[in-house]
């Protein structure tokens, strides 16, 4: 193997995803994905060309199967190697004499390291349950979905997919016993519960679930188990529960003494009560680990972040791990080496061990099997180290557990650093525990208060998750007259929380961290040399971050750093506002640069920034540079809102930039469905366009009125404006004429001229091939393919969409991949191959949801058609009635156009002829106020609708048709 496959990793545990190197591999080609599922399922013995062309095309096969074959094994492999030579690559997917195969090392796919795992825990069980139920977790901490999830309904994928749910379901019940036998009773009740539903024949579920209630106390929910699994076998199966499961039964009626298992003695210790903790599972079992692994552990963390909590927790848990005791110890604020060595005597003599002299104290806890916990070790650094150092020096069997806001450097063992609670999700938990009381849900309605608001202003801090329900219940927060919540928990939380961090730090550190919190979001390593510390050495910012992230102050996701929630706000707030202005001027100019690469969601708070210190030019220019990639992105209604912010700003520059911010905001607001605020965004950009005199904004000026015709429906004019911009873009030899050229050839087919079409089709892929844009020729095969269809010559535009779904893939170019897909699924389904049909549907869906991309109204169309052809109406009115949703905001003729074919089509299916006619007359309503055209096979389904129809519903009122909103009868 070479050294590229060694940094493979594959996780077929959920969606198929490839890694290499740490990097997600764009394997989007639906195509190649199921070869590599197929070759994966098959891993490291080959597979033969047949099986593999059954596999991928069914009953509609290539005319090549081979040579398809040979293409699709070509990009999987670039994708795989993308930076190696064709001719070095290592042979991942290696040719056999009659197929192909993938030789990978196993351990690189989460399923093996699943399974190995597996076979460990079941091989422990028995004399190690603790370790059993921790490598149990690091199994399932790998099982993102159900396997191959992607290829559910494909007999290839089923052996593997069987196979490991049955090896997960085994260690789910290891997991549980091995809880059982360290008397976590209700925590494998919580885990019993959903498995018992998912698999209710399986006795064995059962009789755990028995003894997990009986164990906790609750015989008589055991019995009602034990009930309820009697009546589901015999309701379902006919059956009465197996011998083990009845004798069980009557070992809980008589309370044998071998359902419950030998009491260990008690371990003295000194501890305060554990109290509940919420989102801490991952956190607590790796505490856990490290105690067990290292004499000492440092856990580290923001104030209130819930350090104590959780060392107490666990230093609960682990109590039987230390047969001479545990010792808790709080230290106070400064205090000596002296006074906690006392405290330590004192908690000796706690857990009844023979009283020693102080200066004894250290070296009798150093020889004993025990656990220190020292609390709050940051009140007194220098004291605890020296405490640490010696119990660490005078004795080898001791463990210490330390909790400090930062590790102290040069001390051996390990280090954990908890981060706040996700407020979405853990920190709402934590906060409707806190407040507890019933009544408060009522008293809550009154003070309107929100509370993922509540858990994201006090940063998934629990400490001040404490506060805010404290003030909920005093209704503090309810009354009128006090600020908003989020400013009085984040103030309440946050005071004096900068001075003191700011007085553990020195001013070169601190100087980064505000500067850094102007960026909520994060940065990589490289943008915050160039934006944040340009004028420091990157190994002294280096350094300076590791001093933030060791103490918590900031947070390290891979190479991207960002400041902690809970501290973005107050220190951003100590930034002086002409320091912050320059650092994004700085931020801006990075972006501006290369914003194909680097632009992010910190854009967005730049181009604000900028604003509010009135900086419009800067502003603009950085929408200008980054608004082609933006526009594309998933955020367009954020995109239209920072465009609208900059327009509004008095007397913008008049130039380029402005030219080209008034550009995407006005196709941003038709994105939106804000006609209006679109077509005074035209009118502004025309008077713009005017006075720069330049051919460019010329030809963009044309091309935006082209684009504003086309959504409202005047396509004869929308063609005419992308002439004009043709002409213009080919005089300056501007590299747009190749979108300019695919946006007239698509006029050309609605308008229902194939040949105009096909000859532009012809024209963007010389465009396209002249300038080496490879999403060009994909659509111009996607047009080529629309010509075809729109003749009825089916088998031909197949062909055509198929090859723009490759080139597409290959380049990356998503949504023509997505379009051309779209398009595949209208041929097969007009010549009845549903089936066919619904992998193109399933494709295209897949591929928008992974890249970011909205559903296109076209695709559900399509959708609703398919489902209808299957007998699937309530699915079919399901889609439309979410496509009528999305056309009541954006109301483009083509979209409408289709939308109400779908609907009549949906409407024949399910027998309501006079509906499905009345949408057929508002379709042909708006084809001749329009211009917009059916393809033939489209033309002959209408054909057929009307032809059908009872006598009782041959004419539709035209009346009617024409006073109906058409949105509305898309349904």
């Amino acid at each position: 193997m070479g050294a590229v496959e060694q940094t493979l990793e594959i996780q077929v545990l959920g969606d198929l995803s490839v890694f290499r190197a740490g990097t997600r591999v764009p394997v989007t080609a639906p195509m190649q994905r199921k070869l590599l599922a197929l070759l994966l399922t098959n891993l490291n013995r080959p597979v033969s060309l047949d099986r593999a062309a059954e596999v991928l095309y069914g009953s509609t096969q290539p005319g090549n199967p081979a040579r398809a074959l040979r293409f699709h094994v070509s990009r999987l492999r670039g994708a795989l190697e993308p930076d190696v030579p064709a001719t070095q690559r290592t042979g991942i997917v290696r040719t056999t004499p009659n197929g192909y195969q993938l030789e990978v090392n196993p351990h690189s796919i989460d399923a093996h390291r699943f399974v190995t795992l597996a076979n460990h825990a079941r091989t422990v069980f028995a004399s190690e349950p603790r370790e059993a139920a921790t490598v149990a977790a690091d199994a399932f901490a790998l099982w993102s979905g159900d396997p191959l999830a992607e290829f559910e309904y494909d007999d290839f994928a089923q052996p593997l997919r069987t196979e490991l749910a049955e090896r997960k379901l085994a260690l789910e019940e290891i997991q549980i016993e091995a809880l059982l036998a360290l008397g976590d009773n209700e925590g494998a009740v919580a885990l019993l519960r959903p498995l018992t539903g998912r698999h209710p024949y399986r006795e064995s579920l059962y009789a755990l679930l028995m003894t997990a209630l009986y164990r906790a106390g609750r015989q008589a929910d055991a019995l009602t188990t034990y009930q309820e699994a009697r009546d589901v076998l015999l309701e379902d199966l006919g059956v009465d529960p197996g011998p083990d499961l009845a004798d069980l039964e009557h070992q809980i009626l008589t309370q044998a003494p071998g359902l419950l298992p030998t009491a260990s003695p008690g371990v003295a210790h000194n501890l305060p009560p554990a109290t509940s903790l919420v989102g801490r599972f991952e956190a607590g079992r790796e505490l856990d680990r490290f105690i067990r692994q290292h004499r000492l552990v440092q856990l580290t963390g923001l104030p209130g972040v819930g350090k104590s909590a959780l060392a107490l927790a666990g230093a609960h848990n682990l109590v039987q791990s230390f047969p001479d005791g545990t010792v808790y110890v709080r230290i106070d604020a400064g205090a000596s080496t002296r006074q906690i060595i006392q405290e330590l005597g004192a908690g000796l003599s706690t857990v009844g061990a023979q009283a020693v002299d102080d200066g004894n104290v250290v070296r009798a806890i150093a020889r004993r099997n025990i656990l220190v916990l020292l609390d709050d070790c940051h009140r007194s650094a220098k004291s605890a180290r020296s405490v640490i150092d010696r119990l660490l020096a005078d004795g080898d069997r001791v463990s210490v557990l330390a909790t400090m806001r930062t590790a102290i450097n040069g001390l051996p063992g390990a280090v954990l650093t908890i981060d706040p609670l996700d407020p979405a999700t853990d920190g709402i938990q934590l906060l409707d525990e806190l407040l507890g009381d019933p009544g408060v849900d009522e008293r809550s309605r009154d003070t309107n208060f929100d509370p993922e608001q509540i858990a994201r202003s006090a940063g998934g801090l629990p400490g001040s998750l404490e506060i805010a329900a404290t003030a909920i219940r005093v209704g503090g927060l309810g009354d009128p007259s006090l600020r908003p919540f989020d400013e009085a928990i984040l103030e309440a939380t946050t005071a004096g929380l900068v001075e003191e961090i700011a007085a553990e730090l020195p001013p070169t550190v601190m100087g980064l961290a505000r500067r850094l919190a102007s960026f909520p979001e994060g940065l990589p390593i490289d943008e915050i040399f160039q934006i944040i510390d340009p004028d420091s050495s990157p190994l002294t910012v280096l350094d300076n971050l590791s001093i933030l992230t060791s103490t918590g102050v900031a947070v390290a996701e891979g190479s991207r750093y960002r400041i902690a929630p809970v501290l973005s706000n107050p220190f951003d707030r100590t930034l002086p506002d002409d320091e912050r202005h320059k650092v994004f001027q700085r931020a801006a100019s990075g972006f501006s640069r290369s914003p194909g690469a680097r632009i992010s969601s910190n854009a967005a708070g730049v181009v604000r920034g900028l604003l509010l210190a009135g900086d419009i030019a800067a502003a603009m220019h950085l929408i200008a540079r980054a608004g082609a990639v933006w526009w594309q992105g998933p955020d367009r209604a954020q995109f239209a809102d920072l465009c609208r912010a900059a327009l509004v700003s008095r007397d913008p520059p008049i130039g380029r930039d402005l030219e080209a911010t008034l550009f995407f905001a006005t196709h941003a607001s038709l994105d939106l469905g804000d006609e209006s605020t679109a077509l005074a965004y035209a009118a502004r950009y025309a008077e713009v366009a005017s006075r720069l005199d330049d051919r460019v904004v010329e030809m963009h000026a044309q091309q935006l009125r082209g684009n504003i015709d086309a959504y409202s429906g005047t396509l004869l004019d929308a063609r005419s404006a992308y002439t004009d911009a043709l002409k213009i873009g080919r005089r300056i030899g501007h590299p747009e004429v190749t979108w300019i050229a695919a946006s007239r050839a698509t006029m050309d087919i609605l308008l229902g001229d194939p040949d105009a079409a096909e000859a532009g089709a012809d024209q963007v892929a010389a465009e396209a091939t002249v300038r080496g844009q490879q999403r060009g020729i994909a659509l111009a095969a996607g047009l080529r393919g629309s010509a075809g269809f729109h003749r009825g010559n089916t088998d031909a535009a197949i062909d055509e969409f198929r090859n723009a779904c490759d080139i597409a893939a290959v380049c990356g170019a998503a949504r023509e991949q997505v379009l051309a897909l779209q398009r595949l699924a209208d041929a097969h389904v007009s010549v009845g191959a549903s089936t066919d049909a619904t992998r193109a549907l399933t494709d295209a869906e897949q591929l928008a949801a992974a890249s970011g991309l909205p559903a296109p109204p076209y695709l559900t169309a399509t959708a609703a058609i398919v489902a209808s052809d299957a007998g699937h109406v309530a699915d079919a009115a399901l889609r439309l009635a979410h496509l009528r949703g999305s056309l009541r905001y954006r109301r483009p003729a083509v979209w409408i156009h289709r939308g109400l074919l779908a609907a009549a089509v949906v409407a024949a299916a399910a027998g309501r002829d006079e509906d499905a006619l009345l949408r057929l007359a508002v379709l042909v309503d708006l084809g001749i106020r329009t211009g917009l055209t059916l393809p033939v096979p489209w033309q002959e389904r209408v054909h057929r609708i009307r032809e059908t129809a009872s006598d009782a519903a041959t004419k539709a009122d035209l009346g009617r048709a024409r006073s109906s909103d058409p949105v509305e009868l898309i349904s």
